[in-house]
């Protein structure tokens, strides 16, 4: 007989706690459906490109070799 009370206390605080609804309006995508090996598509995304301490005096060079972005055909970013 304890328990029930128990059980009671639990479901109401799973629904009180639910989350309201919201109306979500998606503002941007991509899906990233290319062919194997291509780059993402150059309306939604741009290349930094920079090297010899460009930025914030990284030692990185910034490229856009497609070994450093590209899609994999299966819908990925890699």
């Amino acid at each position: 007989m304890r328990t029930l009370p128990a059980i009671a206390s639990v479901m109401f605080l799973a629904a009180a706690s639910a989350p309201s609804q919201t109306t979500w309006q998606l503002a941007w995508s991509d899906e990233f459906n290319g062919a194997a090996n291509s780059p993402p598509d150059r309306s939604k995304w741009n290349y930094d490109l920079g090297s010899g301490g460009w930025g914030n005096n990284e030692l990185e060079t910034y490229t856009n070799l497609p070994e450093n972005a590209h899609l994999d055909g299966a819908g990925h970013l890699a």
